[in-house]
């Protein structure tokens, strides 16, 4: 409800144990996310972040790979993702300087400002990967995010009805820097982190570059792994896997778990970003002619 009309708040005075809120107040008493979301746009607006900012074209598939589709404005494929009900997940590739954080920042901004207008939209929530790479599991992604962004401390059971009530938009940036190093095994790890975020009517867009991202055929290896050390089938030798990764895992319920990873990457929409052409490139450089 955006606001109450005189007969409720009249017929609100006479009862003591009676409280009007609105979706805003609630949102904002649970989550504290209207703070960070005027401190996100008083940022951006404060650095000029999207002063030279050109809208960036792409591509969508239901496979990995880049589609041979005429590209079109990368806003306007993810404005027909969030109207979907069963692709929860979309996953933007994007190689090194093609503009994936900048595109999500510049989402981030358009859509907090929307929020902020209009409560009965999705709370965008940008969560730089590289910053919580440590975190142990989903939870604790969560929970650190809104210590250090909102300053609340909020608990995952709650959240995570918010986010099947379809309430947040969450912008995963960097799925590639997640971690000072890279192999198959922290790879795979890290997904099982951010799997659980995606169910029901959540909208998860997780930008990666093309080479880096897990495959469904990839996660049997982690979990054949896992079943065989926990004795469901003949344990590995030692020097078989990092023992990195067996304790990154070893404490995981394997079907919940594995269940959560197949379904996210079987219903996973895959948007290509692509690189800027001639008439991209002229627009940028004449928002620079004075400087150049």
């Amino acid at each position: 409800m955006a606001g109450f009309g005189c007969s409720p708040r009249a017929a609100a005075v006479h009862h003591a144990n009676i409280h009007l809120k609105t979706v805003a107040d609630l949102h904002e008493e649970i989550l504290r996310v209207r703070a960070y979301l005027h401190e996100s746009i008083r940022r951006y607006e404060s650095t000029h972040r999207f002063y030279d900012y050109i809208p960036p074209y792409g591509s969508v598939s239901l496979v990995p790979q880049p589609s041979t589709a005429e590209p079109r404005l990368l806003m306007s494929i993810i404005s027909e993702w969030l109207k979907t009900d069963d692709r929860p997940q979309l996953c933007l590739f994007g190689d090194f300087g093609t503009g994936k954080t900048t595109f999500l920042e510049y989402l981030h901004y358009t859509a907090a400002k929307r929020y902020l207008a209009d409560s009965s939209c999705r709370i965008p929530l940008y969560v730089p990967l590289r910053k919580y790479y440590e975190a142990a599991d989903a939870p604790d992604l969560i929970q650190r995010f809104f210590s250090l962004e909102c300053t609340t401390a909020v608990q995952f059971a709650l959240f995570q009805d918010f986010l099947k009530a379809g309430r947040f938009l969450l912008l995963l940036d960097g799925f590639d820097e997640m971690g000072a190093r890279s192999d198959p095994a922290l790879r795979k790890t890290n997904y099982l982190k951010l799997a659980p975020l995606i169910e029901a009517h959540s909208k998860v867009l997780l930008s990666c570059r093309p080479a880096y991202f897990v495959s469904l055929e990839e996660t049997q290896t982690l979990f054949s792994f896992v079943t065989r050390q926990v004795g469901f089938a003949p344990p590995l030798r030692a020097g078989d896997v990092s023992e990195h990764l067996y304790h990154a895992v070893e404490e995981i319920a394997l079907k919940p778990a594995f269940s959560q990873v197949r379904s996210a990457l079987t219903s996973t929409v895959y948007g290509h970003l692509n690189l800027f052409d001639f008439k991209q490139i002229r627009a940028y450089l004449r928002k620079h002619n004075d400087s150049i």
